[in-house]
């Protein structure tokens, strides 16, 4: 087992060619044995992710000091809901030598990032539509007041003396089309999503690929998925390997939250678990049985889910959510960080903005040159770099600071036959199409044979 790729590969595992490469950490058991064998085969890379992250992590623990009640219950409600993924976080724990408290608060980093600095009540510098571009940090002319007032949101420049706005570290771009029909045939659902993070990140993270015994909530064929170090997968992007269902996911930032809801990791997490597609949009929109009378998110997410020819994005906040599904009338679909669907005030930032208006321009090139959909035209928007500044594909050159780890392509199953997913880390996706460093199989299930084996109403 250890750390080669084992699993289903149908082509070429990790290339020699990247400047950095990605491990698969193959685990089997329960919640705790799991985590425990992936904290202990990934130890080096864990703990290097949490000696990177002290200062943020110190941070944080002084915050929830001083706000204790709220972020006990914040917490002790994620592992009431979700006794299972608590165990795997403590197995993580305790295979990697980091602990338990640092994993937790981790877990929390972007709900503590929104809670300490953006749930403000001062007018914000507008930006387009319901899209806030800053707090008004141009406002305050004292670096204590400055930093104290929106510690994650503005900075003390000393050069100039002046409170400055901090951008949010926006993530990921995901692309969703229905493949134009030829002859009788229909369309293919196609789901690209570039998974950004800090460059630091190209380190550290790596592959859960594990299966599950004597579990009340995951199906044990298990799941597969990208996965930040220490923390729980679901926040990136990955599939259930028994049941196909696809999951990733777009960061969004409310002004406003409810720090009784579930954590974005969490959620994530229950997402990869899910059955087929209407259980998912169940698990995202908060109907689920598990979820009953508890606030769907603290904060929001976007979620892009697809589960054989269905793909939907749900926009979630703390108060609501949103679907927009991928039809022949909303064909492609974008997201970006900024919500599109619902009318959520968030904060944004340039990236966003731009990715989203190059993508769009990028396809409607493509569509007055009668370009057909296709992989190669999610590849095409995931992979461009014409945008110098705030380009798609990233590499954290400034002013942008978001840096693309890996791009995934599900080519969904249709018609009784399995799909593929193709996998490029550290290449761009538009030159290198046909140079994926893995190619893997998503299996067909049909749901109704699915909801026989595997009883919907159990999970």
């Amino acid at each position: 087992a250890g750390t080669m790729f084992i699993f289903v590969c149908l082509a070429a595992a990790v290339a020699t060619a990247t400047s950095y490469t990605i491990p698969v950490i193959n685990a089997h058991g329960s919640h705790f044995e799991i985590g425990f064998q992936l904290g202990a085969q990934a130890k080096s890379r864990i703990q290097h992710a949490f000696r990177n992250s002290n200062s943020t992590l110190a941070y944080n623990e002084a915050y929830c000091n001083k706000k204790s009640p709220m972020c006990d219950d914040m917490k002790n409600l994620q592992c009431s809901v979700f006794p299972e993924y608590c165990e795997e976080l403590k197995g993580i724990a305790a295979g990697s030598g980091v602990p338990y408290s640092s994993i937790m608060l981790a877990v929390f980093t972007d709900e503590l990032f929104l809670l300490q600095g953006m749930n403000d009540t001062r007018n914000p510098e507008a930006g387009p539509s319901h899209c806030f571009t800053g707090g008004p940090c141009s406002t305050l002319s004292d670096q204590e007041e400055c930093t104290a007032a929106y510690p994650f949101r503005c900075s003390w420049d000393p050069s100039t003396a002046r409170c400055q706005r901090t951008e949010i570290s926006d993530h990921c771009t995901d692309m969703q089309i229905l493949t134009h029909q030829t002859g009788t045939e229909r369309g293919v659902p196609i789901m690209g999503h570039n998974e950004d993070g800090s460059k630091a990140n190209s380190e550290t993270g790596f592959f859960w690929n594990v299966t599950f015994t004597n579990s009340s909530l995951s199906p044990p064929g298990g799941i597969f998925a990208y996965s930040y170090a220490g923390l729980l997968p679901g926040w990136a992007s990955g599939w259930n390997k028994q049941t196909g269902v696809v999951i990733t996911n777009n960061e969004l930032y409310p002004r406003m939250f409810n720090p009784k809801g579930i954590s974005s990791n969490f959620m994530g997490r229950f997402l990869l678990d899910s059955v087929n597609f209407e259980d998912a949009l169940s698990r995202a929109t908060g109907t689920h049985k598990r979820l009953r009378g508890v606030p769907v998110q603290v904060t929001g997410t976007s979620w892009n889910i697809g589960h054989l020819t269905s793909v939907a994005n749900v926009e979630q906040s703390s108060t609501t959510s949103s679907i927009q599904y991928l039809t022949a009338q909303h064909n492609p679909n974008f997201h970006m960080n900024l919500y599109l669907h619902s009318p959520i005030p968030n904060w944004c930032d340039e990236s966003s903005i731009h990715r989203l208006q190059r993508a769009t321009q990028i396809v409607n090139n493509a569509e007055a040159m009668n370009q057909t959909f296709s992989a190669e035209l999610v590849t095409d928007v995931l992979g461009d770099t014409k945008d110098k500044k705030y380009p798609l594909w990233r590499r954290a050159t400034k002013p942008d600071h978001g840096f693309t780890l890996i791009t995934t392509l599900y080519e969904m199953p249709h018609d009784q036959q399995d799909g593929r997913v193709l996998i490029w880390i550290d290449r761009n996706p538009k030159t290198d199409f046909h140079k994926p460093n893995m190619v893997l199989r998503l299996k067909y299930r049909d749901d109704s044979v699915l909801c026989n084996d595997y009883t919907c109403e159990q999970y």
